[in-house]
């Protein structure tokens, strides 16, 4: 089903401009979790709810729905080889899909806790998963897991991502720290970064600058240089939690999404802020269909979805819109779901079934 939504300027300053095209309703908890397959033409979203749906990008309509987790949905990731679909779950287990005929090929087992990610690694497309404080790696072929470590962090990983080299996958953690590994070295951390108190809940590469982007509880975007892993920027961004975090290359941005609501857009070669979007409710997860189309997954189940450009004035005072129209929806969220993939749920809901 499509809600559609008479297109909402967003009255950004600078030479952003962004409408809401429309909005996306079938999930009947919070959007958690988005990916797109390597084609762009189909769109996986996972839920609260534990189901996942899948989208026909150009009808922005549901194909199917897939069902097997029974906890809630925290990560989607696709292959390269756009054959296998991996969602990861607060149920414990990582399930990989068939990405063609969306049947569930296999369960993978063993974790101590929510599986928060899960990245496809190296040549051979080996399958990282992270839980509690462990790596496990599982082969592709046999979907076996042939290696399992300890991270250095000290809580819980709750995120992970690859950089734009794919010579280097990041770990954050809620114990405020980022950790930098090589890939194919898979237990020797090249380096564990301070993220200045910032629990930390979403991280994103950026390819154009070559820079890591990390953000959390005290709503800062960190910009990290690659190779060196020195902190280069340290932006005022949210009011509250930073939640997710995409880059639209076309475009030379990134953009960053929070508890407040708020969808920030960034130029990614000076580190300005250069425009504002808000949504009906707190921002969980995005990704960008190139060249220019965001899709942000929201607390209340919808997925809406923004078109970005560039040099088009919305003629609408930014103050004013808020002030007038949107200043409601600024606030954070009484219910809020960001704390799901951080200690104060996750570790309490595990630790109370064993």
């Amino acid at each position: 089903m499509i809600c559609t939504s008479p297109r909402r300027p967003a009255g950004l300053s600078g030479d952003v401009f962004s409408c809401k095209l429309c909005t996306m309703c079938a999930h009947g908890g919070a959007v958690t979790a988005a990916a797109f397959t390597p084609s762009f033409d189909k769109l996986a979203t996972g839920s609260a709810e534990s189901g996942l749906l899948i989208w026909a990008v150009d009808t922005r309509r549901v194909l199917y729905t897939l069902e097997g987790h029974f906890d809630w949905v925290l990560s989607l990731t696709f292959s390269p080889t756009d054959k296998w679909l991996v969602s990861t779950s607060r149920d414990r287990t990582a399930r990989v899909w068939d990405a063609r005929s969306w049947k569930a090929l296999e369960t993978l087992w063993g974790h101590k806790g929510a599986v928060t990610a899960a990245l496809f690694v190296g040549a051979a497309d080996n399958l990282l998963t992270v839980t509690d404080q462990t790596l496990r790696l599982w082969d592709s072929k046999t979907w076996r897991c042939f290696s399992s470590f300890e991270t250095c962090h000290t809580s819980f990983v709750t995120c992970a991502t690859l950089t734009a080299n794919s010579r280097w996958f990041a770990t954050g953690s809620d114990d405020a720290s980022l950790t930098i590994w090589p890939v194919g070295f898979w237990s020797n951390p090249r380096r564990r970064c301070a993220g200045e108190g910032n629990m930390v809940q979403c991280l994103c590469a950026e390819s154009s600058t070559g820079v890591l982007l990390s953000g959390g509880s005290n709503g800062r975007l960190l910009v990290w240089r690659q190779e060196s892993w020195d902190l280069e920027q340290s932006l005022e961004a949210h009011s509250t939690w930073l939640t997710s975090l995409a880059v639209c290359p076309s475009l030379a941005l990134a953009v960053s999404g929070g508890q407040d609501c708020q969808v920030i857009m960034w130029c990614t070669s000076t580190w300005t802020r250069l425009g504002l979007s808000v949504c009906r409710s707190e921002v969980l997860c995005m990704q960008v269909q190139a060249p220019a189309l965001l899709y942000c997954g929201t607390e209340d189940g919808e997925v809406e979805v923004w078109c970005l450009s560039v040099g088009a004035p919305t003629g609408v005072d930014n103050d004013r819109r808020l002030n007038e129209s949107s200043a409601e929806l600024l606030q954070p969220c009484p219910n809020s779901l960001t704390r799901a993939f951080t200690r104060s749920l996750i570790g309490p809901t595990l630790a109370s079934s064993q």
